[in-house]
């Protein structure tokens, strides 16, 4: 291939560039401002065939905007399509316009029904050993260390209870597949938190979810989707914005929300009035904050996703409240986990009953269990 850079001494700078105009197609447009060596790499792009302009060429579907917050980045459409006006979390409007769509500030909410049931649940003691001063320093010491919210995540994934198959972790993985403009997200970015706990979609089997319920369970697009998550969490680096968090955490729930109301209605009606089963939590590796989610309709019928806290505390501070931290978390999850896992009896029971009764009679025996919040006389306790 021929070198077109030894013919440089012959050009200018200025007829780079009016050569590069011609080449466009489009000589209205004025010449680009750019550097000699990009105006080569223009040319060297055109003589070997391609006539794309060189701010073009490397161009993808997709552009990284930082987020202010941290070190992460949030993937926003790219100009020009249907995306484009979605506003994404750390736009200043975003928290004006999630409230517009419904989901509610801490200030705003109420309470749920069973808030009782559940701050007793996460109150619960667990029969594991008691995190000694060792694990206790190496914690303190990693968070201190951590300079991003991924460093952060690394740590506090430490001191989380392992999920056994087919109930699994999945992170950092967008809801691309959620339905768009059910209300709550409408104009809103894709959510994507950072971290969800969920049965794997095959864990379902045989009941299919295309029929009433669709993608709003299985918002994920991978090859082994996570399907009616019960359980959000989010990380921030050390220090970092923990309101915007709380919007994070409030968006990505209403989720999680929304997938649990549809299937309910799909199974035997809603769940108890104003209840909550879907949990979230946000972390920075000093503070932990809890909360718990639920929806329900206000005076003009408009459907309202309620954030309520239920634990918030310094968890570095000393091994005290880390260990009671690191209890709260663990019984976070089982709590998600037995939601999750009785929606899920519900709706395979449902389909069962459903594919039955086609056949003109009854596989399933009984009424079906209406869902309804975990008591503490069926709660054990826990590793």
């Amino acid at each position: 291939m021929k070198d077109f850079s030894v013919d440089a001494p012959k050009l200018t700078l200025e007829k780079l560039r009016e050569w590069e105009q011609t080449t466009t197609k489009d000589p209205t447009l004025p010449p680009p401002l750019r550097t000699e060596s990009e105006t080569w790499s223009y040319i060297w792009r055109a003589k070997s065939g391609s006539k794309r302009r060189f701010a073009e060429s490397d161009s993808k579907a997709s552009e990284a905007e930082s987020d202010p917050a941290g070190s992460r980045t949030i993937t926003t459409a790219k100009r020009g399509s249907s995306d484009d006006k979605t506003i994404p979390l750390t736009d200043p409007q975003f928290s004006k316009m999630a409230r517009e769509n419904g989901i509610l500030s801490m200030i705003g909410s109420r309470e749920p029904s069973n808030i009782m049931d559940i701050c007793a649940i996460l109150e619960t003691g667990r029969n594991s050993p008691t995190p000694g001063q060792t694990e206790f320093a190496a914690f303190r010491s990693d968070v201190e260390i951590s300079g991003n919210e991924i460093s952060v995540e690394v740590v506090v994934l430490s001191i989380l209870k392992r999920c056994d198959l087919p109930y699994k972790r999945a992170l950092n993985q967008p809801f691309t597949k959620f339905p768009s403009k059910v209300g709550f997200n409408d104009g809103l970015s894709v959510a994507k938190p950072d971290l969800v706990e969920g049965y794997f979609a095959p864990a379902f089997e045989p009941y299919d979810f295309e029929r009433p319920v669709g993608d709003s369970a299985i918002p994920t697009q991978c090859e082994y989707p996570i399907a009616m998550s019960h359980l959000t969490g989010d990380f921030k680096k050390l220090g970092g914005d923990f309101r915007c968090g709380q919007h994070q955490a409030a968006y990505n729930a209403a989720f999680l929300v929304y997938a649990r109301d549809q299937a309910g209605i799909a199974v035997n009606g809603p769940d108890k009035v104003d209840a909550a089963f879907v949990g979230s939590f946000i972390c920075d590796g000093e503070r932990l904050q809890i909360s718990v989610h639920y929806s329900s309709k206000d005076s003009s019928g408009k459907t309202v996703y309620h954030q309520t806290p239920v634990f918030d505390r310094n968890i570095r501070m000393n091994r005290a409240s880390f260990t009671h931290g690191r209890k709260h978390l663990r019984n976070l999850q089982d709590w998600a986990q037995e939601n999750a896992n009785e929606i899920r009896l519900a709706l395979i029971a449902h389909d069962m009953q459903s594919d039955s009764d086609a056949l003109g009679e009854s596989i399933v025996g009984g009424p079906r269990k209406v869902i309804s919040p975990v008591s503490m006389d069926d709660k054990t306790v826990k590793k």
